[in-house]
């Protein structure tokens, strides 16, 4: 088996690359597709408690700064790393047909943009604070347009992906860049 055979092992389900999410950020607010950022795994020990379930994702950790500074980067129109999202479609009921988005990678970024757009924190542009009701038109339709793509799995009602499966994708996606804290890797049963 060559090196990069090993590297570039892809996961045991689909995953479409360059998804669009969302094509603009106003279609967050209007969406009515569930947004679970801690994706709780059921079948996953965790060696914390010493029991089975457990949080891929850790807890919201962005500082304020930190937010300001994602909303500024976009109003300079610069393009948003790609997100990693499992569709969850639950077509078992048509009449309610439930649609969740799991967030594999992207959990601080994409809350950072739902926190703006209600209005919960502003940025400081030349001295003066905008929050996003604040904004103008060209300003806010400069905004709206970013696109939020990246990777999207599916995993349907009667074929789900599965809680190991799930979790080896988190792995892969975030072993470089700012990694997740390892204390938060070695609390996983696997």
């Amino acid at each position: 088996m060559s090196i990069l055979s090993k590297l570039r092992k892809s996961p045991p389900f689909q995953v479409s690359e360059n998804y669009s999410i969302y094509y603009r950020l106003d279609q967050i607010k209007r969406s009515k597709i569930e947004i679970d950022f801690d994706v709780f795994l059921p079948t996953i020990f965790n060696k914390k408690t010493g029991k089975l379930g457990i949080n891929l994702q850790r807890d919201f950790c962005w500082t304020l700064q930190q937010k300001q500074e994602l909303i500024i980067s976009i109003l300079k129109g610069i393009k948003l790393p790609p997100f990693a999202v499992i569709s969850f479609i639950d077509d078992n009921d048509r009449s309610n047909q439930k649609h969740t988005y799991k967030i594999i990678d992207g959990k601080q970024r994409l809350s950072t943009i739902i926190s703006f757009i209600n209005n919960e924190f502003s940025i400081i542009v030349e001295g003066s604070e905008f929050y996003y009701r604040d904004f103008d038109e060209d300003t806010l339709n400069e905004f709206n347009k970013t696109n939020i793509s990246g990777f999207m799995a599916i995993s349907y009602y009667d074929k789900p992906i599965s809680d190991k499966a799930i979790y080896d994708w988190f792995v892969m996606l975030n072993f470089a860049g700012t990694k997740v804290e390892r204390e938060h890797l070695d609390s996983f049963g696997v």
